[in-house]
């Protein structure tokens, strides 16, 4: 039989295709600090001047469907979803040629057997043809008694040889019909799996289109500012109704989530080679967040869900108006950040404005309120890109 031909493993040359790049937006500038005014209790939830919707006590029943709906976005679209698509198929086809390999050595082993029972067909062959020469040279007289039966007894031999012969013969023919069909349904398998790894494979590019669309649509924006506007929901469910153990690993959960989105910016950022620094930082009550490093941002900016979740209400100010890229000027509300921290490098009372963030996995800008509480030098070449020293060192 033809050696059948295995399939080769699938690579999708997707990469990059679901990928997020990091592009400035603009950075405030041109705005000096003020002492903030601490009358505002409202802090804006996604919009100017509103509110963020009420948690209820705690809404545990449709925080947990909220929960499992923000994993399935996290599955489906930001954790490496070409990888997991290319893995997916590489696994159907690896399972296919698996098959095929056992197959063909199931084959193996029939052909083999098969080859045993020609053998033993042809040496009972040999055994009758020489008999048959022996008995055609070695005819005796009818008056010879002895010799007589010496010859039947030859004939009777060949006979149950012959027997045999024809029994070897029908085994030999039984097993090469076995191994015939054996084949041909292998065949008929071979086809029938091959399409359907062809079918996983159009599932898979259906999918990778289906995460392009979403990406391109700027639903990964849209979710993330449901994030945040959720997890402010959810510490806002804390205050009110008070601590619990569920309600907590909320909580610990959409944090980890928002870390993993973090570290995905910065790791994407690093991997575009763009000029945008990005950099991991933490707010008091170990809030960790990420920043675009903006020098020509006057103040720190952090997006006003997280005001909320952290229960800054009271630190938010009378709007200022602020200058961004381009000579855009915009107003936004003024906030006194308690602390923050960069590379363990930590600023108390830190200017900041409350603006929407500006990126998936991003929170804010990295301004000139905090940068200059120290000595600060940005090299490209190293890692960390932004170098932070006490002043005077």
């Amino acid at each position: 039989m033809a050696r059948l031909i295995l399939v080769a493993v699938v690579a999708f040359g997707l990469g990059g295709v679901c990928g997020y790049l990091i592009a400035p937006k603009g950075a405030p500038v041109g705005d000096t600090p003020k002492k903030v005014e601490r009358k505002r209790a409202d802090v804006p939830g996604g919009r100017p001047g509103g509110d963020l919707p009420a948690a209820g006590k705690a809404g545990l029943g449709t925080t947990a469907d909220k929960l499992e709906e923000i994993r399935r976005t996290m599955d489906r679209f930001f954790r490496d979803p070409v990888a997991k698509a290319q893995a997916a198929v590489n696994r159907l086809v690896d399972e296919h040629n698996q098959w095929v390999k056992a197959r063909n050595a199931a084959h193996q082993v029939q052909r083999e057997a098969l080859e045993r029972r020609l053998a033993d067909v042809r040496r009972s062959q040999a055994q009758i043809e020489k008999l048959d020469q022996h008995l055609a040279q070695s005819k005796p007289s009818l008056t010879d008694k002895s010799a007589v039966e010496a010859y039947n007894a030859l004939v009777a031999l060949r006979n149950s040889l012959v027997v045999e012969y024809k029994k070897l013969g029908k085994l030999c023919a039984d097993d090469a019909k076995a191994l015939r069909e054996s084949v041909e349904r292998t065949k008929q398998d071979v086809s029938a799996r091959k399409a359907d790894v062809e079918a996983a494979k159009r599932r898979v590019e259906e999918e990778l289109e289906a995460c392009r669309r979403w990406f391109a649509a700027g639903k990964d924006s849209a979710f993330w500012a449901d994030l945040h506007a959720f997890y402010a929901r959810l510490h806002q469910a804390r205050r009110r109704a008070g601590s619990s153990a569920e309600l907590d690993a909320c909580i610990a959960e959409v944090r980890g989530i928002r870390r993993e989105l973090g570290a995905r910016a910065i790791r994407q950022q690093a991997q575009a080679g763009g000029k945008l620094i990005l950099v991991p930082g933490r707010l008091s009550g170990g809030e960790d967040c990420v920043f675009i490093v903006d020098t020509g941002a006057t103040r720190v900016t952090i997006p006003p869900s997280l005001v909320t979740a952290l229960g800054w209400s009271d630190r938010v100010g009378n709007e200022v108006e602020i200058s961004l890229a381009g000579g855009v000027r915009i107003r936004a509300p003024e906030l006194l950040i308690p602390e923050l921290s960069v590379y363990a490098r930590g600023a108390r009372d830190v200017a900041g404005v409350v603006l929407k963030a500006p990126e998936v996995g991003v929170d804010g800008l990295l301004g000139m309120s905090f940068l200059d509480r120290f000595a600060y030098r940005i090299d490209r070449e190293q890692e960390p890109k932004l170098i932070l020293q006490p002043r005077g060192q």
